[in-house]
């Protein structure tokens, strides 16, 4: 099956695109495809994953613009499209 991959800001900066569409098998989970990502782009592991390999809290995970609480426990899907981003914080 088919998913495209979106990152915005540093994730992207990692990756060097904004945009890409992995084929993955049936019965990918969210945390699987982060892992491959992971091991074809230095440099974005650090990014996502603390030093125990837990997601950070501050990365952004979303299927079809719905937040991911459980990376391990999501499946994809086809056509889904899987955005990663770090968190924005400040302001006035």
């Amino acid at each position: 099956m088919r998913v495209t991959c979106e990152f915005h800001a540093t994730v992207r900066e990692a990756v060097g695109e904004k945009r890409i569409e992995r084929e993955i098998p049936v019965g990918t989970t969210v945390r699987a495809l982060l892992d491959q990502l992971d091991a074809d782009h230095d440099g974005l592991g650090p990014l996502l994953f603390d030093g125990e390999g837990r997601l950070r809290s501050n990365i952004n995970v979303l299927v079809a613009d719905d937040p991911v609480r459980d990376a391990d426990g999501t499946e994809l899907s086809d056509g889904d499209t899987l955005t990663l981003a770090p968190s924005v914080a400040g302001g006035r």
